[in-house]
């Protein structure tokens, strides 16, 4: 659960983002830059993480005062090498934000870390990944928390879309930009697996309001709404300029999470009661109008 531990809305001096150039870390820095807040970006050729001085040299760039959100990640986390580099990066950032004694510290993880049940996810439910990607999320939960020992925030997303997407991974991005190009959607099965997707403008909004809030705790940002694989399909379709055909393809393995993946976010209301998720049909819009 999340906690603000400030009562009022405060802008931090600085916020440091690692991995900058990535689909959250590119969207969050335009966010804060357009509220007024100064903002350090590094990113993989700013400084290797994964070099044997990592923590030493990303030390010397951070302040006490500076709120680090580490976005950097080596991702979709798929094999042990892949896995061996994550962790890596992880002890680095945590060595540097501790020796540098950071104000604030968000680690961007996933929702990939929990196991798959019948009821509705929230922050309590059993974490116990099946993956590479989210052994790797969860490995890194458990460094961050015994090596940091300031303010720390465990952000937990669910699949994101929107503008910036660096990795065209299933659904609506994929979908958005094959339809840009006039292209067929395929879809696994008859499209039936429902999943819940977040507006990339929605997870860089809440990651700032824990930001103002110097939030700590665990949080998951997603919408609360399932839709199915061949809904979003039918929506990017409707909302093209092109008419899109749908292709089905025939599914190879066993349906990701059991075809169905709802959360609970009723701490939201209490938490962000003025906040509320980007309509699906307005987020699937302007993404197909950016992307």
């Amino acid at each position: 659960m999340l906690i603000h531990n400030i009562n009022e809305i405060k802008k931090p001096k600085n916020v440091v983002i690692l991995g900058s150039n990535g689909f959250i870390g590119k969207s969050l820095s335009v966010k804060l830059e357009s509220e007024g807040i100064s903002v350090k970006k590094l990113s993989r050729k700013d400084i290797d993480l994964l070099d044997g001085n990592a923590s030493e040299s990303l030390a010397t760039l951070l302040t006490k005062d500076d709120v680090v959100v580490a976005t950097s990640a080596i991702a979709p986390c798929k094999n042990p090498a892949m896995l061996k580099d994550n962790i890596k990066i992880a002890i680095a950032i945590c060595k540097a934000a501790y020796n540098a004694s950071c104000c604030h510290v968000i680690n961007i993880s996933s929702d990939a870390v929990y196991a798959d049940v019948d009821d509705l996810i929230n922050e309590k439910t059993t974490k116990s990944p099946d993956n590479f990607h989210g052994v790797m999320h969860l490995a890194r939960e458990i460094i961050f928390n015994n090596q940091i020992t300031g303010v720390l925030t465990t952000v937990r997303p669910t699949l994101i879309y929107g503008e910036g997407d660096t990795h065209n991974g299933y659904g609506p991005n994929q979908f958005s930009r094959l339809a840009k190009e006039n292209l067929p959607i395929k879809l696994f099965g008859k499209g039936e697996e429902r999943r819940d997707h977040v507006y990339i403008k929605d997870i860089v909004e809440v990651i700032y309001r824990i930001i103002q809030r110097r939030s700590s705790g665990v949080i998951n940002i997603a919408s609360g709404e399932l839709r199915s694989f061949l809904e979003i399909a039918e929506k990017v379709s409707e909302f093209s300029k092109n008419t899109i055909d749908i292709h089905f393809r025939k599914r190879i393995g066993p349906m990701p999470h059991n075809g169905y993946r709802p959360f609970d976010i009723s701490v939201y209301k209490e938490l962000f009661p003025d906040f509320s998720f980007t309509p699906f049909e307005v987020g699937i819009k302007e993404t197909l109008e950016k992307i």
